[in-house]
């Protein structure tokens, strides 16, 4: 625990929507005030600062007012690696003061956006989503999973650009009394106690729902228009296997989860590689959907990719992640007949399959 102290505060810290996620309140101009520090360096992506001679980081300090403040400072920073450390800062207005800032080491982790441009709310999101974990899971176990939070944010805000409900306002047809997330590891399930606008117009009584947030996926069906055939991939799956079924080896299209700030007609491109080899020539739009929404928040992407299937290699997938795959090329009508002798247990094949047999030959005349 600790007493009334003033902080130094840094990187995205400086956002004054994170900073009140993490200390609990709405921080008042009051409470802070302008300040630089020598020989240090930070980045907008992440809390702490890290040593860097002839360098100079602009920051805020800010005057905490009881022990729970500083614990959840603590808490959301020792999860980005970085720990309190006493220094000199010097304020816009005034002699040098000491005061404690958060000092990591200059390999820490960061979890920077690829391209500038997009929405700096990632951070707010994952703010909201390390502070659910406070006196509940340590800050070890929250920050070896950060790459998992970090996506779940970056899917977070951009299905928020998606287009608005226009006959219903969430803002009144949704009412949330309550937010758990009892479980997170490389997935997250969340529940809410919740109330939403019912048909005749009243508010639902409060109901608990829950989630798995798994985050967007890219879904790709390679096709070989001049041979007139498609590439599967196969591997083990502990889903299906933990369901109780006893043929946990599941022939798929290529499929994987979209990285943050990546676009999924990259991810697309790069899950053909890394799975099965393939360099695709381009992407048809086969559609966008969520595979399961009474449960999940698995957004899907799916597209057909057109490639040369001629020569393909039996084993891919990458060693660092567990995946060991095995890729197989059959023919369109074998795909069909597959299909309707019930064969696949994979519902974005079954709609990539059909969405080929609708555009087969379109796609046959381009080649």
């Amino acid at each position: 625990m600790h007493s009334e102290s003033r902080v130094f505060l840094t990187g995205v810290l400086c956002r004054p929507d994170v900073l009140r996620l993490v200390v609990g309140e709405v921080v008042g101009e009051v409470k802070l005030s302008s300040a630089s520090l020598h020989d240090f360096q930070s980045d907008e992506s992440v809390p702490g600062t890290w040593l860097a001679p002839h360098s100079i980081v602009q920051g805020s300090v800010l005057q905490t007012e009881n022990a729970q403040d500083r614990d959840r400072l603590d808490f959301y920073c020792a999860v980005y690696g970085a720990e309190p450390t006493q220094v000199t800062v010097t304020p816009a207005n005034g002699p040098e003061i000491v005061v404690q800032a958060y000092v990591a080491a200059q390999d820490t982790a960061r979890f920077e956006l690829p391209d500038r441009a997009q929405p700096k709310a990632v951070y707010t999101r994952m703010a909201e989503e390390i502070m659910l974990y406070f006196n509940e899971l340590s800050a070890d176990y929250v920050a070896a999973r950060m790459p998992g939070i970090f996506r779940r944010a970056t899917s977070y805000v951009a299905t928020l650009a998606m287009p608005e409900d226009k006959v219903r306002d969430l803002s009144r047809d949704v009412v949330i009394r309550e937010r758990h997330q009892p479980y997170m590891n490389f997935f997250a399930i969340e529940e809410n106690d919740l109330q939403f606008r019912r048909y005749d117009g009243q508010l639902s009584d409060v109901v608990n729902r829950g989630t798995l947030h798994v985050g967007q996926v890219v879904v790709v069906l390679p096709y070989d228009p001049v041979r007139d055939c498609v590439l599967l991939v196969e591997q083990f799956r502990a889903a299906v296997f933990m369901s109780g079924n006893r043929t946990p080896w599941v022939w798929q299209p290529v499929a994987g989860l979209i990285d943050p700030g990546e676009a999924p007609a990259t991810a697309a491109h790069r899950e053909a590689a890394e799975e099965s080899g393939l360099t695709l020539s381009r992407l048809e739009d086969a559609g966008q959907a969520y595979s399961s929404p009474g449960s999940s928040t698995e957004f899907v992407y799916m597209y057909v990719g057109i490639a040369d299937l001629g020569k393909t290699q039996t084993i891919g997938g990458l060693a660092e992640e567990g995946e060991d795959i095995r890729s197989r090329v059959l023919s369109f009508e074998a795909l069909m007949q597959a299909l309707d002798s019930h064969q696949f247990h994979d519902l974005p094949l079954l709609s990539l399959a059909l969405w080929l047999a609708r555009h087969r030959d379109r796609l046959r005349l381009m080649a």
